[in-house]
């Protein structure tokens, strides 16, 4: 039996690192997805293949005591670990072993969400979708199997793939990613007391927005371990910047209720100075040059900019009231050396196939 699902990728428009601290983010799923295909495997191993070309085909084997990789090249070994944590924590749910299951082929394609499958990823949550897209094919075949007696709905599935990316992750990152992942649309996300809250939201009416490549990959892990070496080394400095920070995506979720477009933008127009003055307390480069670029540029035009995601580098998003001004931003942007890319709201979240 073959098995497809596919998972959106993100865009982050509010709420970047407060929402680490309870704060509300306000997340869209975009149409670029992850493929997970899962098939028969041939022989006693499983094999993990990838549709980007510096990733080998990872021989897996199962066994009581976990798992055993083989890695043709002897290279890139990292890259299972991501399939093989999501294997074993949705077996584990399901109280099955992996070493008990006939082996399986599992292809991820996620050339979508890289700079034309080069490897040189957008920063549009790519992990969080293989782990949702994986997780979703897994459970229905062991659910087809007679492994699983039902699968979960989303409101319980986001909470297992959630705890997933936690593994994966070493407890970091919030999970805004895989909610939009698993629910698709536009989302207002916040874990506060331990409790989630996701809600469906829009922008304000009047507002429209483009995305830009900085032409920088960056790894969001790294930011977030600079982000908690500042809370650890000067915990005051790091809740004062966090409180302004959450202040602000109280202020743009509400504009969004209430439809207010001036409100929004003006929300935007002060993050990215809250993002720059967090950045140089924490010695980190959130505001890189290009993104500074980038707002200069969106100033010119008319229109506000903000990064998207931990900053560093990948995407930044250019917000505007008019459909003119945006298109002449983002013409200006890509005279200066700044690649748009073209990406659209999402309604429909993972979807087996």
């Amino acid at each position: 039996m073959r098995i497809q699902a596919a998972a959106p990728a993100k865009l982050v428009l509010l709420g970047e690192y407060a929402v680490l601290e309870g704060a509300p983010a306000i997340v869209a799923a975009v149409d670029r997805e992850v493929r997970v295909t899962l098939s028969p495997a041939e022989g006693e191993r499983w094999h993990f293949t990838s549709d980007l070309p510096d990733y080998p085909t990872s021989h897996v084997l199962w066994s009581d005591d976990g798992l055993h990789i083989d890695v043709e090249a002897g290279k890139h070994d990292e890259w299972t670990v991501l399939p093989g944590t999501v294997i074993e924590c949705v077996c584990g749910v399901a109280d099955v072993r992996p070493a008990t299951l006939e082996p399986l082929a599992i292809h991820i394609e996620s050339g979508d969400l890289y700079v034309e499958a080069s490897g040189t990823k957008l920063g549009l949550g790519s992990s969080a979708a293989v782990i949702v897209a994986l997780a979703t094919a897994l459970r229905h075949h062991l659910h087809a199997t007679g492994r699983l007696a039902e699968e979960p709905g989303p409101e319980d599935a986001v909470l297992e793939d959630l705890w997933i990316n936690a593994e994966v992750q070493d407890g970091r990152g919030s999970g805004v990613d895989i909610a939009a992942a698993t629910f698709g649309g536009m989302l207002a996300y916040q874990v506060a007391d331990d409790a989630l809250s996701v809600e469906p939201v829009s922008l304000p009416e009047d507002v429209v927005f483009a995305t830009v490549w900085t032409g920088t990959p960056a790894s969001t892990t790294s930011f977030l371990e600079g982000m908690a070496a500042f809370e650890e080394r000067l915990p005051a400095d790091y809740a004062e910047h966090i409180a302004g920070l959450r202040a602000l995506s109280e202020r743009g979720l509400e504009a969004c209720r209430a439809d207010d477009a001036a409100a929004w933008l003006d929300v935007i127009r002060q993050w990215t100075p809250a993002m720059v003055a967090l950045g140089k307390a924490a010695d980190l480069p959130i505001v890189s040059a290009a993104h500074a670029a980038l707002a200069e540029i969106a100033r010119a035009g008319g229109c506000v900019y903000k990064p998207s995601g931990a900053g560093g580098g990948d995407v930044g998003l250019l917000f505007a009231r008019s459909v003119d001004a945006l298109a002449q931003t983002a013409r200006m942007a890509e005279e200066a050396g700044y690649r748009g890319v073209p990406l659209h709201v999402r309604t429909d979240g993972v979807q087996l196939r």
